[in-house]
């Protein structure tokens, strides 16, 4: 997971781009779980690889919630991120929680939730 918000090629997705669809309001929470990095951090190094011609589809924002899923369910190869609380909402069948390690959202131990 770590490579794939970074915009490294994932074995599983070798020959297709994946279109990372960022919550802004989670944004900082996400990343600094994550990588232990600010948004500001990572939209740099998003940067680094728009400007270095590297073969990536850029991060794309959203403040809304509506908005932020509406795009993410058109998007044939999206991933984005949402706190728990939002997501346990969804009224759509459409938009997946990612299994880390083994573990769902709702285990105890899931890597991206408060302990």
């Amino acid at each position: 997971m770590q490579k794939i918000f970074k915009g490294q090629v994932v074995e599983a997705t070798k020959n297709q781009l994946l279109q990372i669809v960022e919550f802004e309001p989670a944004c900082n929470n996400f990343y600094n779980r994550l990588y232990g990095l600010n948004s500001f951090a990572v939209g740099k190094h998003w940067m680094r690889l728009i400007f270095a011609g590297e073969r990536v589809l850029p991060p794309k924002n959203f403040s809304d919630v509506d908005k932020f899923i509406e795009f993410l369910i058109k998007q044939k190869k999206g991933i984005g991120f949402l706190p728990v609380s939002i997501f346990k909402t969804l009224k759509s069948d459409s938009i997946k929680a990612l299994i880390i390690e083994n573990k769902n959202y709702m285990q105890p131990g899931y890597r991206l939730t408060d302990d």
